[in-house]
């Protein structure tokens, strides 16, 4: 190798500098290549001194560094707990040796724009590489176990129940209380004390005095002193005195000593439902009135008066007996305890006119023949009452959850009396059974 001849750092070959047809300044010092192709591939494989490695920092990440020969910045951003950047802050420099025969005047060389066009792709290339790498590293496709907002029905059920949507207490919020079929009821008939329909009242008063209520007692009071009706004051006084009020007694032995026949007869009545004898003897003396034969035995079936129960066996095996008031006398002979009359009653259930009344029969003997007849009648607000009342007599111990759905939409849907009955019929299914006895 002569005094001038040098090697080209790229590729090896020896060539005399002073006549290189390329030469790139590196750390103030001029280096010469043998030819154009060795600068390029030196520039971009190089390792160049003062150069800063690509740094990616994100949670759980490793650094990579990478020479590259211009400044970039990229920034990436992920749904991930943490910020994700890449920065790629890069210098190049061209050095040549400090001493030496190959040292020469650093001439003013630019950049040939295809050159540097070539190196900011690759660049860029190298960089947008890294970015997709740590995407891909950091938000994988696979879904992530990330908590989704509630929804407004778990808002909805928090706010009823008091919880929050993943199940822990709200603080000062208690769960709303449930309320019972039977606390329904008796809310509605408490409302409809002050309807101002005096009618409406009147009934919902009645019903609600079915559990001795102090309001429903004193409601009735004030309106039985106003009641221009006297069957309907009777009534009224009936209820009194079936919660013990001794005023209400009182009416109706009054009631007793009326001109009017009808008047007496219906103050017996509910003297007897009562079991006060007070009326017996009236009631008595109308078993031997022909056209009030019938009627006065029925009011004393369910008392087992031996004279009333002797009359109904007459009437119903007379062959002069019209076919209805036979099946009324095999009615009352049933809730008199005659099992006697059993099939007869089974087969009255098909007769719409007496079906209410020949399962009411059936109930009192116990025959369970009378249940589907006795729940349809849940469903007619004039028979609501009995028909509960008499599926109480059926079965004492009656679980009556299956059929209290009906009955509470009925407080919402119906309106006035058909509330009232609803309410009350509710009261007789959910109630003791001494509620029940009352009529």
């Amino acid at each position: 190798m002569t005094a001038r001849e040098t090697t080209c750092p790229t590729c090896g070959n020896r060539f005399d500098p002073m006549r290189a047809s390329v030469v790139r300044v590196r750390a103030g010092r001029v280096v010469a290549f043998c030819k154009e192709v060795c600068a390029a591939a030196e520039l971009v494989s190089l390792p160049a001194a003062g150069s800063v490695p690509v740094s990616v920092s994100a949670a759980g990440s490793v650094p990579v560094s990478a020479p590259v020969s211009v400044p970039v910045s990229v920034s990436v951003s992920a749904p991930v707990s943490a910020p994700v950047s890449v920065s790629a802050p890069v210098s190049t420099s061209v050095s040549a040796p400090e001493s030496g025969p190959d040292a020469v005047d650093p001439p003013r060389l630019r950049p040939r724009p295809r050159l540097r066009a070539a190196l900011a792709a690759l660049a860029i290339i190298f960089v947008g590489g890294m970015a997709i790498a740590v995407v891909q590293a950091v938000s994988p496709s696979s879904p992530s176990g990330v908590a989704a907002a509630p929804s407004d029905r778990d808002l909805a059920t928090a706010a009823r129940d008091g919880v929050g949507p993943s199940g822990a207490v709200v603080p000062d919020r208690a769960p709303a209380p449930l309320v019972t079929p039977r606390e329904r009821a008796l809310s509605i008939l408490r409302e409809l004390l002050a309807s101002p329909s005096p009618r409406v009242a009147r009934a919902a008063a009645i019903a609600l005095a079915r559990t001795c209520d102090d309001g429903a007692r004193q409601h009735l009071t004030g309106a039985g002193k106003t009641e221009s009706s006297e069957l309907a004051g009777l009534e009224i006084a009936y209820v009194l005195a079936r919660c013990g009020d001794p005023a209400g007694r009182d009416a109706l032995i009054v009631a007793l000593k009326s001109a009017r026949r009808d008047v007496k007869a219906d103050a017996a009545r509910h003297l007897i439902v009562l079991g006060d004898d007070a009326g017996l003897g009236f009631l008595q003396a109308l078993l031997g009135v022909s056209q009030h034969r019938l009627g006065a035995a029925e009011a004393l079936a369910r008392r087992r008066d031996p004279k009333a129960l002797a009359a109904l066996t007459a009437i119903h095996g007379s062959p002069s007996t019209e076919p209805d008031d036979r099946l009324r006398a095999a009615i009352a002979l049933g809730l008199g305890g005659d099992t006697g009359v059993a099939a007869e009653l089974r087969a009255a259930l098909a007769d719409p006119r007496f079906r209410p009344a020949a399962a009411a029969a059936l109930a009192e003997l116990g025959d369970a023949a009378a249940r589907d007849a006795l729940v349809a009648g849940l469903g007619v607000p004039s028979l609501r009452v009995d028909a509960a009342r008499a599926l109480r007599r059926l079965a004492p111990d009656l679980d009556a959850a299956p059929l209290v759905a009906p009955l509470v939409d009925a407080l919402a849907t119906e309106r006035d009396n058909s509330q009232v009955s609803a309410a009350e019929a509710l009261l007789v299914l959910t109630g003791p059974v001494a509620d029940a006895d009352r009529r």
